[in-house]
């Protein structure tokens, strides 16, 4: 059979696949932003910069985050640092430590946080809201929000994060995306997850 990962993780992680996976594989990766076969990339969406400036700002005024991480094409992982305070900042790269093999590099930076988005090669942005139950639902209420009052992007909510990607970009349009790719009907495939994004595959 053929295997594809559907991940929310970066392009980074396909060199690493490429050299423990001794055959042909897919990748669909940003929670369906890109999509990899073949040995090439077969598509890549982005964030409108202007929407996605407007959707930091209106979180940062009405839900006060406690980080803001953005994953472009040249850097999987860029978090905000105004606002940041040391205390979270210190969690975030002790979780960072223990992810092993899932690890990849994050930078604090404001400079290469908003130029990224002005380049207009974002594809994934996470608001972290909190830890505690009233914060985690505070992140369901902004993910509901951001899906009301913008057209041009999907907004899911994951507990203490909010998930943002652009319009079309989930786990489930990113594989059916592939097979047209791949020439694959969906009656032959058969999805494995274990996370609420993965929840349109099967529902696809």
């Amino acid at each position: 059979g053929y295997l594809i990962f559907v991940s929310s993780r970066s392009e980074n992680f396909i060199p690493r696949i490429e050299k423990r996976f001794d055959r042909p594989f897919g990748f669909v990766g940003g929670n369906g932003c890109f999509g990899y076969c073949d040995g090439e990339m077969k598509w890549r969406s982005y964030f409108d910069s202007e929407d996605l400036k407007s959707i930091i700002n209106y979180a940062k005024v009405s839900y006060y985050p406690m980080l803001f991480i953005l994953n472009s094409r040249d850097h999987p992982l860029i978090l905000a640092k105004s606002g940041v305070r040391k205390i979270d900042a210190f969690i975030y790269k002790a979780y960072m430590a223990f992810q092993g093999v899932y690890r990849e590099e994050s930078i604090f930076s404001d400079q290469l946080f908003f130029s990224s988005i002005a380049k207009g090669e974002a594809y994934k942005l996470m608001i972290f809201v909190g830890y505690t139950r009233k914060r985690k639902l505070l992140a369901k209420k902004l993910a509901e929000e951001v899906n009301a009052k913008y057209d041009s992007v999907e907004a899911h909510w994951l507990n203490e994060f909010v998930e943002i990607t652009p319009k079309g970009c989930t786990k489930a349009d990113g594989l059916s995306k592939l097979l047209d790719y791949l020439g694959m009907n969906s009656d032959n495939i058969v999805v494995v997850g274990d996370g609420g994004n993965d929840v349109p595959m099967f529902e696809r």
